[in-house]
């Protein structure tokens, strides 16, 4: 049995019995022996894997998911082996499924890219959860990077409004006699 699903019009749910005609296609579409899955979109382009590793570590280590929409976070994304940081290209960085709003490269070790934590999709709340970056290097080379968070679900603490004082006169008006 076929299922329907709306994305942008009604597109049919691959069953388990057409696996065959699915590999026969993927193989016509990008020769035989590919693994799709290898794959990501970066952007609006399909990179074929499969890609360099690197490390990379989110900062902080623990996320909240009840963010407000100025909080920031960092990843420390180590150029692959081999690699510098200089040849990382800073406009390819997607970290799950965000650009950064700003990316450092002074420090020669790694690079930081900075996101809004409000884009960054596929938060769970989890113990351990297994967060991706990738990248290409300026020759086109793609990477790609993975750490493990915590995130958590705790309210904001509101901060409680202080109450307004009643002013204080000392003395009497300005024009006034006192008796």
């Amino acid at each position: 049995m076929e299922g329907k699903f709306d994305s942008m019009g009604d597109t049919p749910i691959p069953r388990a019995d057409d696996a065959e005609e699915i590999e026969a296609q993927i193989e016509r579409d990008f020769g035989e022996g590919h693994n799709v899955f290898a794959d990501i979109f970066m952007g609006d382009t399909l990179v074929p894997g499969p890609f360099l590793e690197t490390r990379i570590r989110v900062v902080p280590r623990v996320v909240n998911v009840n963010f407000t929409s100025e909080s920031k976070m960092e990843v420390h994304v180590e150029p692959p082996q081999g690699y510098r940081v200089e040849d990382i290209d800073p406009n390819s960085i997607i970290f799950q499924g965000a650009k950064p709003v700003k990316v450092i490269t002074k420090n020669q070790k790694f690079l930081i890219a900075i996101f809004n934590r409000h884009e960054v999709k596929g938060w769970m709340v989890s113990e351990r959860l297994k967060v991706y970056l990738w990248g290409k290097l300026k020759d086109g080379t793609p990477f790609r990077g993975s750490d493990v968070v915590s995130v958590i679900d705790i309210p904001e603490k509101k901060t409680k409004p202080k109450p307004e004082k009643p002013p204080v006169f000392i003395g009497a008006p300005a024009g006034h006699k006192v008796r």
